[in-house]
């Protein structure tokens, strides 16, 4: 279960990044080609937030549902079939047949996880993937070259590293208050909790909350980034600073 929940955290968090960054990526191409200026003259800036977040992240939710699916079929038909071909092929007592009772004994292990977990998990990921990838599309909205790029999703990186930062001392101590707030937060929530979910039996309400707490988290962020998206977009030159991506949400609003 050790194993299991750091897969199913360490992928979470390397799925959100991945795909969060082609939506960074994608957003500064756009504008620094001015295609964005032919686009937006078409549709909202709003329309076109909301059509990047869903596309891309429906390919994300897309590659983990056959990942799982292939996970499970391996686990329940290919290891029982290989240990039951090394059983027919080797005699009683040789290398062959402990190799296969090995086999069975690993598809036994297989952590097992309820619906209502597996939905969970998927909520979260995609929670978890529509905050991050808002504001990745905020921050490529702000930059006009690459080389601002690392610089202004720093904010952003901080946020999901320190969520892995957290993961040892939460597999130590699964149950610690640490652990629980870690979970609760809604920037951590998304790799967290899904990982204390597979280590402990979490108390439903601690679950709902932190879903209802990432829900919110994603209102917001899709409020602000929406609204620095629509400025920045056609906004050429510096970077901006905090004050005035302030003064760009104040006036979009």
């Amino acid at each position: 279960n050790v194993i299991f929940g750091y897969v199913i955290a360490l992928l979470l968090y390397m799925m959100i990044v991945l795909y969060g960054q082609t939506i960074l990526r994608g957003v500064m191409e756009e504008k620094t080609t001015r295609v964005a200026e032919v686009v937006v003259s078409s549709v909202s800036t709003d329309t076109l937030l909301a059509g990047k977040v869903l596309g891309v992240g429906l390919v994300a939710v897309t590659q983990v549902v056959a990942w799982v699916l292939l996970t499970i079929g391996l686990a329940l038909y290919g290891l029982p079939l290989l240990a039951k071909d090394l059983s027919a092929g080797s005699a009683a007592g040789a290398p062959g047949a402990a190799s296969a009772s090995s086999m069975g004994a690993l598809a036994g292990a297989m952590p097992s996880l309820s619906l209502g977990t597996g939905l969970a998990l998927l909520c979260f990921f995609v929670l978890g993937f529509i905050f991050y990838a808002s504001l990745f599309a905020a921050v490529g909205a702000m930059v006009s070259s690459q080389e601002d790029v690392q610089q202004a999703s720093m904010p952003v990186m901080l946020l999901l590293v320190s969520s892995v930062v957290f993961m040892t001392p939460i597999m130590t101590n699964p149950g610690s208050g640490l652990a629980r707030t870690m979970s609760l937060l809604p920037f951590s929530a998304p790799i967290l909790m899904p990982l204390r979910m597979t280590l402990i039996p979490v108390p439903w309400y601690e679950v709902v909350g932190s879903i209802a707490g990432v829900m919110l988290a994603c209102l917001a962020a899709i409020w602000v980034s929406a609204r620095i998206y629509r400025v920045g977009l056609l906004m050429y030159g510096k970077r901006p600073s905090f004050t005035e991506l302030a003064r760009w949400v104040r006036r979009a609003a």
